[in-house]
């Protein structure tokens, strides 16, 4: 979501700004709210706070949030392994030609 002419307006991020950007997103696919019933959001007190107005619009929406932190934990173990260390040097060697 790019919130840049809406920051250089007023400066900030605000709640309702941020709820209504996903709610009109949201609703642009999922019109008669069926679609959507997980949300993921990172842990920033702003979107927390919008996450009310979005489960007020979509009802059977579950909300999560710190998910990336957990999702970023994950995939250093995983690129730490071996098999993608030489899955990273293989993409890199093929995509010079």
């Amino acid at each position: 979501m790019d919130s840049t002419n809406h920051m250089a307006m007023i400066e900030i991020k605000d709640t309702r700004y941020i709820a209504m950007k996903i709610i009109r997103a949201m609703l642009k696919v999922d019109p008669n709210k069926i679609l959507f019933d997980i949300v993921l959001f990172d842990g920033a007190s702003s979107v927390q706070k919008a996450i009310q107005t979005i489960v007020a619009q979509f009802p059977i929406v579950v909300v999560t949030h710190g998910t990336e932190h957990v999702g970023s934990l994950f995939l250093v173990q995983v690129f730490r392994e071996p098999q993608s260390q030489l899955m990273s040097k293989f993409v890199s060697i093929v995509s010079k030609f």
